[in-house]
């Protein structure tokens, strides 16, 4: 159960980078948004092999576009163009470091 979970928080927000076919049936197209629908499909009717674009599969020179970033946090639609998400990346990142951080001090305190 806890696998279902984290698979589907790992694609809502995303987008696919090829088309997902049931048969000779088209479900989806290459570059659409994946949303809780889209995902209770695939998990119903066990799709393929699900190819999402990401930050790491740009083929993007100079930046990471829209579609390959997939939708923002902040507002849950596809990035703006010119945003900076490598800031929020790291703001996203930093907390969780942070608490990691902490923790790991105090509990090395404790055994002093």
């Amino acid at each position: 159960m806890m696998a279902d979970r984290i698979f589907i928080q790992t694609l809502i927000g995303r987008v696919l980078a090829d088309d997902i076919y049931i048969g000779s049936r088209c479900i989806a197209t290459r570059n659409q948004d994946i949303g809780v629908g889209l995902v209770n499909r695939f998990i119903t009717f066990r799709a393929q092999p699900i190819s999402i674009r990401t930050p790491f599969t740009c083929r993007s020179t100079s930046w990471i576009c829209q579609l390959c970033y997939g939708r923002s946090p902040a507002h849950d639609d596809l990035v703006e163009l010119g945003e900076a998400v490598g800031i929020i990346a790291g703001q996203s990142i930093g907390e969780p470091g942070t608490q990691l951080t902490l923790k790991k001090f105090f509990k090395n305190l404790k055994q002093s």
